[in-house]
């Protein structure tokens, strides 16, 4: 796999400033930002096409769209695990505090210190649970990509077993493009926090300053995943794109 292309790739469109400017502008609005992740899908897909320039234009909206809803789908449904267990923990504490303020329940001070402290120790136990599933999901997040591009269908992110074989195939390429994503992440987050802090004592016009600069960040990101997402998918496949393109319903 070549890394330095994920990044280089970019510069050698003629048009990647308008293309990702556009990214970048969809990137902060609410709802429509789902289009961003589709973007990201259809660079994998380029990509494996073999197209000589990978970043897509956002004519094909919609398509964008349906293919970040997918991705956020996809998403939702292996989250579901740990939202019902902080929704229940939520739940208890706020049920409890509503008792207590109506004097529905009137616990003393050691008691309710003892509450608290429970509360606390489940929440904390709660959380060692879940880190080990918080991780796996990052380990798959760039397989979700992958599978829509490869299969344009939410329902090939739960083929489990199919997800392993391509991951067994090439385990070294996709530990590769984890750790690449995962670093481009940290790096964003480390020039980002300094500019964050800054514009947070600007009143107002801080917000607005930092909405187009948070959505370049995000499409950047999106178009290095997207071609490392590629070249995993092509250095598997080795076929045809276009003739081994399983096209399925949502």
């Amino acid at each position: 796999m070549d890394i330095g292309k994920a990044f280089t790739y970019i510069a050698e469109d003629e048009k990647w400033v308008e293309k990702l400017g556009v990214g970048a502008l969809i990137g902060f609005i609410p709802i429509a930002n789902f289009a961003v992740f589709g973007y990201q899908v259809q660079i994998a897909r380029n990509v494996w096409r073999g197209e000589k320039r990978p970043l897509p234009t956002w004519d094909e909206f919609g398509k964008l769209f349906v293919d970040g809803l997918r991705i956020i789908g996809a998403m939702m449904v292996y989250m579901l695990p740990m939202i019902l267990i902080y929704s229940v923990m939520m739940i208890g504490l706020v049920a409890f505090t509503v008792m207590a303020e109506s004097g529905a329940y009137a616990p003393t001070a050691a008691g309710n210190d003892e509450f608290i402290g429970i509360m606390i120790f489940m929440m904390s136990i709660s959380i060692l649970c879940l880190m080990p599933y918080m991780l796996l999901i990052w380990l798959l997040y760039p397989l979700f990509f992958i599978r829509i591009a490869r299969h344009s269908s939410i329902k090939s992110c739960f083929a489990l077993r199919d997800m392993w074989a391509m991951v067994k195939a090439q385990p070294a390429n996709y530990l590769l493009v984890v750790g690449v994503i995962f670093g481009v992440y940290i790096a964003i987050s480390i020039v980002m926090m300094p500019i964050y802090l800054v514009a947070m004592f600007i009143p107002c016009i801080g917000f607005f300053i930092m909405m187009p600069i948070t959505g370049g960040m995000t499409i950047l990101v999106s178009a290095v995943s997207g071609h490392l997402e590629g070249q995993f998918i092509l250095e598997g496949d080795g076929s045809s794109a276009l003739d081994d393109l399983e096209i399925e319903p949502i």
